[in-house]
Formats: structure tokens, C-alpha cells, sequence
């Protein structure tokens, strides 16, 4: 399909359209229609998308229709809600927008896929209508139908598609005129101005009528919308039903009335706006016999069927002509298409992020194949310069691969003679600690002797060095096991059990660690342990045990 055509599909509560569109005048010209009406229970809301998608998938099958669709979500789905807000510029619209509408709806605006539509701005306040949908429910519809082969390009709202219809339909412009579509759920209701447009859902449509004749008659809501079809389909004077059926028409439409009485009040209330001089009916329940006129009469208005296909231009493959009952139900069909081509075109987009993100990949990718086939041609030159040169190279391999052999033995010699180097410098490696070690040991235990002695009553058992390697790296650790005899402070006598100065003894082992790690061959303490056993049992002697690291350095 090329850029200048559109498809759409407008899922209706009790029937859907999917049409085709040129784009390219200043008309949309419809290329081709394909409708179908819905077959289940119209009062159970839950069981509306498995008759949908039944009723796709017959028309894929029998019409071949598919591909990229722009999808129109009947109104029972949305949530709608008419916000005033200051007047502000750019994205702070968006922001004190998502701030009213989190005031004022049941659901958190992270559930929801919400665009919104400025209804009128008069430079001081703008009014606006915030529409969104469930996230999920939109979710699962375009994978739904994306099983059938259609790809979601957008998600609009048919609440305000009239507007664009009746823009293309009246481009004289008509003042103060009221547009209600009536539904098999619900009518929408638009109020048309100069200074813009309003837009009001009432909860009452078809499915009232056949609600209140299942009720009198007694039926099932399916077997009351088919006598309530055939009735007006039917010349219906010998109906034994007649006067049941007459009854709750004129009920319904007396309700109906009152309804868009109630509507035009509020409009005048809040819009400051005046009543409208011609009302223009649409939708499948707007044709329920003598309706224009008992509008006319309780309205005391112009009432006249609307006609959105006035002006828009049908292709000859299509079949259909402009006055025909498919055309007259197709106002929001025709008010997707003409989005573009009216002045002031409205509408809004709820697509899920996810698939607005995989749409955006899908228009690139043709272009990112195109890049890919470049560079994938781009080395090509340079192949065929490489290829002679590895002809070159091969030659000159051949020649080394005759001459390898000898030159292997002789690798294996020099790496054996790497190998004895390697092992002739580890040895010297160690010897050279050694020798730098004893130098060490002297100075080391100089140091320590001066130390002990000004300590007094110390002495040591063993002291030995663990060397270890890990890593590559060379560690040591001293081991120093020695005993201290315990004394009375400012005595030379053996301390009793009874009178240890635990001070005393704390400052004396205190400083024997330092004295260690007071040594510049010492880089730290590492452990200590002290056995109290002798001086429980009586003996003023007490054990330690330190192990210190060495510094690398100055090995010991």
C-alpha cells in the first residue's frame, strides 16, 4: 500500500468498519469499505472483544484485509473527563493536565495509556478532554489483532471523531449545531461553535430499548434485539407485540430527549455558550422510525439526519454510493480519514509505548537494510586488492614452511635453555635473601637484646621465620615464643596470685609488642596469644606467643 493510503478500523459496540483511504486532495477519497456486524449478547461488555476479533477474523478470511491499521476504540472503553486549566505554553500543559486528571479519575495515570484534546482556549483558561484507556485492555487488543495480521499504527478515540466529519461535510461552516450519535451503549453528544467544540457521553443507547422490551415481553436480551431488528426492518402494523414494542420506543426516545435537554443546559451553563438551531443525528439507533421528528417537535429545533459523506469522494472499486446506510454509519470512520485535510483537525493517539517504539524500528528499518547493503558493498574494492595480496603471502609461506623445520629444533633448544635460566634464577634469587638475611639477623637481634634487657625478666624459647609465596610474591612471617616472669611493681619478690597488678602486667606486655614492631624489619603485628594457665596454677609465669610480618624488603 502506498504512503498516500490509510487504513482504518473503527470497533463499533455492535459493529465494525474497516475502510480504505486516499489521502492526496483536499477530500479523502474511500477506497474501499468492509463492515460487519457483531453477534452476541450486546448487555455483556466482557464478551464484546471475542465477538470482535470473530468477526475480524471472518473478514480476513473472506475480504483479505490486513496490514497497518489505525484503530478507533469505541467510547464504553475509554475514560473520558472535561478539564479547565490556566492557560500555560508548551509541555506545562501536559503537566497541570496530568495533575487535574489524577485529581478527578479512579485510576493511577501510570495504569493508563492519556493523551487529551483542547476543546477551546480563550488566552485565560483552556479547556480541555483528557481521554485514556487501560493500559492492559489496550495491550491485549492490539495483540489480539495483531494475530489476524494487522499492525497498530495508532490508537484514536471516537468520542470526538465527529467534529472532523462534520467538518469535511460542512466547510461553509454551520453555527451552533449538535451532532448525537447514538449507539448501541451509549450516545455521544458534540456542540459545535465557532470558538470550538464540546464534546458530552450519555449513558443511554440502543441497548435501553432492547433492555426495556426484554423486560415487557418477557425475552432474553439476544431474543429482544432481534424482534426489536425485525420490527423496524418490517412492515410491522400485525406485530402482536406492536403496542409494546411502540410503548418503549416512545419511552426510549422521551428519555433520550430529556437527556439531550439535560446536555444542552449544562452546555449553556459552562460554556456560556447558546443553544444549538439544528441537531444532526447519527449512528444505528438514530434510525428508530418518527425520531427526527419527535426530536423536532420536544426540541422545537431543526432535526435532520447527518450526512458525513457529503463531500468526500468514492472510488468507483468501492461499490457504494454517498447517501447509502454503510456511509450514513460511518461518520467516525470518515473523521479519522479526514483528520488531515479539515482545518482544524482533532484527535489523539493511545497507542502503547512498546508498540509506538517498535512502529518507529519498522519505518527505520528499510532504511538501516539500505545503510547495511552499502558497507556491506563498501569493502569490495578492497577485497579484491586483499585477495591478490594473499596470493602474494601464500607464496611466501610456502617458502618458510620448507624451511620450519630446522628452525623448530632449534626453537626447542633455546627454550629449554629459558627453562634452566628461569630455575638458575630462582635459586639465586633465594640465595641472595640468605645472604641479606643474616646481615638482618644480626642487627636485628642487637636491637632486640638492648630492648629485652631494659624490659627485664623476658625471655625467649624460639623465635623462626615462615617463608611463603603466593601469587608470585614472597611473604614472612616471624614466630616469636618466649616467657615473662610477673613481679610485684617497685619489687624484686614474686608476685602472690592475689596481688597481680593487671595494669602492671598489661603495660609490660604492651610494650614487649612494641619493642618488636618498633623494628624497622617489621612491618606489623599480626597475631598474639597469651596463656594464663601458669599463673592459675600458681607459677608467676606467663607465656606468649607473637607472630608478626616481615617486612619484604629487609627479610629476616
Amino acid at each position: 500500500m502506498s504512503s498516500s493510503k490509510i487504513s482504518i478500523l473503527n470497533c463499533g459496540a455492535s459493529q465494525f468498519a474497516f475502510g480504505v483511504f486516499s489521502v492526496e486532495g483536499p477530500e479523502p477519497t474511500m477506497e474501499r469499505l468492509v463492515t460487519r456486524d457483531l453477534g452476541y449478547d450486546f448487555s455483556e461488555e466482557e464478551q464484546w472483544l471475542s465477538a470482535t476479533l470473530g468477526g475480524l477474523r471472518e473478514a480476513v478470511s473472506e475480504e483479505k484485509i490486513s496490514g497497518e491499521v489505525q484503530v478507533i476504540l469505541p467510547g464504553f472503553l475509554l475514560l473520558t473527563k472535561t478539564l479547565r486549566i490556566a492557560h500555560v505554553e508548551g509541555g506545562k500543559q501536559a503537566q497541570m493536565i496530568a495533575y487535574e486528571a489524577q485529581q478527578s479519575i479512579p485510576y493511577q495515570l501510570s495504569d493508563l495509556n492519556w493523551s487529551y484534546q483542547v476543546l477551546s482556549d480563550d488566552g485565560i483558561e483552556t479547556e480541555v478532554l483528557f481521554i485514556g484507556i487501560r493500559s492492559a485492555i489496550c495491550q491485549r487488543f492490539c495483540d489480539e489483532i495483531s494475530k489476524l495480521g494487522f499492525q497498530t499504527v495508532s490508537v484514536n478515540a471516537s468520542t470526538i471523531l465527529d467534529y472532523n466529519a462534520f467538518q469535511l461535510a460542512h466547510p461553509e461552516g454551520a453555527e451552533n449545531s449538535l451532532i448525537v450519535n447514538i449507539g448501541a451503549r451509549a450516545s455521544n453528544l458534540t456542540f459545535i461553535q465557532d470558538s470550538g467544540f464540546f464534546v458530552r457521553n450519555i449513558n443511554l443507547g440502543g441497548n435501553a430499548l432492547t433492555q426495556s422490551l426484554a423486560d415487557s415481553l418477557g425475552k432474553s436480551f439476544v431474543d429482544a434485539e432481534r424482534i426489536k431488528v425485525n420490527y423496524f426492518a418490517t412492515e410491522h402494523t400485525d406485530h402482536s407485540s406492536t403496542e409494546i414494542i411502540d410503548n418503549a420506543t416512545a419511552s426510549f426516545m422521551r428519555r433520550l430527549s430529556q437527556e439531550i435537554t439535560r446536555s444542552i443546559v449544562n452546555f449553556r451553563q459552562q460554556k456560556k455558550g447558546a443553544s444549538p438551531k439544528k441537531i444532526l443525528l447519527t449512528g444505528r439507533s438514530a434510525l428508530i422510525p418518527n425520531l427526527t421528528e419527535f426530536l423536532r417537535e420536544s426540541q422545537r429545533v431543526e432535526v435532520e439526519f447527518f450526512q458525513p459523506g457529503a463531500q468526500i469522494q468514492i472510488s468507483p472499486s468501492a461499490n457504494l454510493d454517498s447517501n447509502s446506510m454503510e456511509i450514513f454509519q460511518a461518520s467516525e470512520l470518515i473523521g479519522e480519514a479526514a483528520k488531515s485535510s479539515v482545518p482544524n483537525g482533532v484527535g489523539v493517539d493511545l497507542l502503547p509505548e512498546e508498540l509506538r517504539q517498535e512502529m518507529a524500528f519498522r519505518r527505520k528499518k528499510p532504511w538501516i537494510v539500505a545503510a547495511a547493503l552499502v558497507l556491506a558493498a563498501a569493502p569490495v574494492p578492497f577485497f579484491l586488492q586483499a585477495s591478490e595480496q594473499a596470493a602474494q603471502y601464500e607464496a611466501a609461506e610456502d617458502q618458510i614452511r620448507l624451511a620450519l623445520p630446522s628452525r623448530e629444533e632449534e626453537y626447542r633448544q633455546i627454550e629449554s635453555l629459558i627453562e634452566d635460566i628461569n630455575e638458575v634464577e630462582t635459586q639465586v634469587d633465594r640465595f641472595d635473601d640468605l645472604v641479606n638475611s643474616k646481615a638482618n639477623w644480626i642487627q636485628f637481634f642487637s636491637e632486640l637484646q638492648g630492648a629485652l634487657h631494659n624490659i627485664g625478666d623476658v625471655w625467649l624459647d624460639e623465635v623462626k621465620v615462615d617463608r611463603m609465596e603466593q601469587g608470585g610474591e614472597v611473604r614472612y612471617h616471624l614466630n616469636v615464643d618466649g616467657r615473662l616472669l610477673v613481679r610485684q611493681e617497685d619489687s624484686e619478690e614474686v608476685v602472690q596470685m592475689s596481688e597481680i597488678n593487671e595494669t602492671l602486667l598489661s603495660n609490660r606486655i604492651r610494650t614487649l609488642s612494641e619493642v618488636f614492631t618498633a623494628s624497622p624489619y617489621i612491618s606489623e603485628r599480626i597475631s598474639l596469644r597469651i596463656d594464663f594457665k601458669s599463673i592459675q596454677e600458681g607459677r608467676p609465669l606467663l607465656p606468649f606467643e607473637f607472630v608478626f610480618s616481615i617486612d619484604p624488603q629487609r627479610p629476616l
